[in-house]
């Protein structure tokens, strides 16, 4: 093992009364806060068919999660699989 220890990937999510940003790292971007769920079910979907990815949509999915907690958005897992089979469709 080289030494080094990993570095635990940070995001942050915050928002105003009409959009929420998510802030890394390395870049930021601001969205409509009405699309937090389709965000949310995106990056989990991408965590899902990515396995190969390891952590690196868990910071993003965590500061999510929070986000719609902290707003009383309610995102179930289930959404996903419909939202991965309708982009198939």
């Amino acid at each position: 093992m080289s030494g080094r220890r990993a570095q635990k990937r940070r995001m942050k999510a915050t928002h105003d009364d009409t959009t929420f940003t998510l802030t890394g790292e390395v870049w930021s971007s601001t969205y409509p806060l009405e699309e937090l769920p389709k965000w949310l079910r995106w990056y989990r979907g991408q965590k899902r068919r990515f396995a190969k990815a390891g952590d690196s949509y868990d910071a993003t999915i965590a500061a999510l999660e929070t986000l719609a907690a902290e707003l009383g958005i309610t995102v179930p897992e289930d959404d996903e699989r419909a939202a991965d089979e309708e982009q198939q469709a």
